[in-house]
C-alpha cells in the first residue's frame, strides 16, 4: 500500500522507493513523548509550469485577506488551476513526511505558519502551497496478542471506544476471527475504503490492526500513521499467534 496517492507520486515524478516511505519507528505503548517527536504539516498546492507565474499570483489575490480558514477557497482554486494529478482532491497532499518530496519544498513547508501560503519552485514547476495543520508524527506501536486479549476481557478498556480491525480477506475471516468487535477491512479493497478512511474510522481513538501474521496489519498501521490516526497498534503475529498463545479455540490456517 501506497502512503501518497498516485496523482501525488506522479506530481512529483517519484520513484516506488521513495514514495513508498512510512513511518519506521516503532515503540511500544505509552513510550512516546509528543513533544519529542518530529512534526508533520498538511499541506495542499497549486502546481504550474515556470511560465505561469500569473497564475499564482492571480491565486495568491483570491486568497488575500482570508484569514487562515483558506482551504475552501484554495481547494477550489487548485482544481481550476493546478496541473498536479492531485488538483481534482483540491491540491491535498496529505501529511507530508520529511524526506518525501523535493527537498525545496519542504524547506518551504517548514518554514510556513499553519493557516498560511507560500510559494516554492521545484523541477516540476511553480507551487503555491497552503498549510492546513501541524501535529507530532505518530508512531505503530507493537501490541502482543497477550496484550489484546487483556483489552478485549477488560470492559473499562473497551469502553473507551478502541477500534478494532481486520484486514485479512473475506474467506480468511470465516476460518477464523476474533469476534465482532473486529471490523473486516481487507486490505486487498483498500482501494474501495481508503478515500473515506478518516470518516469511516475515528483518528481520534486507538485502533487496533489484526492479520494472519502482523505484516499486512502493519502495512495497515503505517497508512493510518500518515492519515493522521493519534494512536495505532498492530497485532504482532497476527491472529495465528493469537490462536497459539492465548486461544488454542481459534482455528488456525
Amino acid at each position: 500500500m501506497q502512503m501518497l496517492s498516485r496523482a501525488a507520486r506522479r506530481c512529483f515524478h517519484m520513484n516506488r522507493s521513495t514514495s513508498s516511505r512510512v513511518p519506521t519507528a516503532v515503540v511500544r505503548a505509552g513510550s512516546s513523548n509528543a513533544a519529542t517527536r518530529p512534526t508533520l504539516k498538511r499541506v495542499r498546492h497549486i502546481m504550474v509550469s515556470q511560465d505561469k507565474e500569473a497564475v499564482i499570483s492571480l491565486a495568491e489575490k483570491e486568497l488575500a485577506g482570508l484569514g487562515k480558514d483558506k482551504s475552501h477557497v484554495f481547494a477550489s482554486l487548485a482544481k481550476q488551476y493546478s496541473e498536479c494529478g492531485t488538483a481534482k482532491m483540491g491540491g491535498d497532499l496529505g501529511w507530508l513526511q520529511r524526506g518525501t518530496y523535493f527537498p525545496s519544498f519542504e524547506k518551504v513547508v517548514q518554514q510556513t505558519p499553519v493557516g498560511s501560503i507560500a510559494r516554492a519552485t521545484t523541477m516540476r514547476g511553480l507551487h503555491l502551497l497552503l498549510v492546513e495543520g501541524e501535529r507530532p508524527e505518530s508512531v505503530v506501536e507493537q501490541m502482543h496478542v497477550q496484550e489484546l486479549a487483556e483489552i478485549m476481557q477488560n470492559p473499562a478498556a473497551l469502553e473507551e471506544g478502541i477500534q478494532f480491525i481486520d484486514v485479512r480477506e473475506e474467506w480468511e475471516h470465516e476460518e477464523a476471527n476474533l469476534g465482532p468487535r473486529f471490523k473486516l477491512m481487507p486490505l486487498s479493497q483498500a482501494s474501495n475504503w481508503m478515500p473515506q478512511v478518516t470518516q469511516v474510522l475515528d483518528p481520534s481513538k486507538h485502533t487496533v490492526c489484526l492479520c494472519h501474521h502482523g505484516v499486512r496489519s502493519m502495512q495497515m498501521s503505517n497508512f493510518l500513521v500518515q492519515q493522521g490516526f493519534e494512536q495505532v497498534s498492530n497485532v504482532v503475529g497476527g491472529i495465528d499467534a493469537y490462536s497459539k498463545n492465548v486461544d488454542p479455540s481459534v482455528p488456525e490456517y
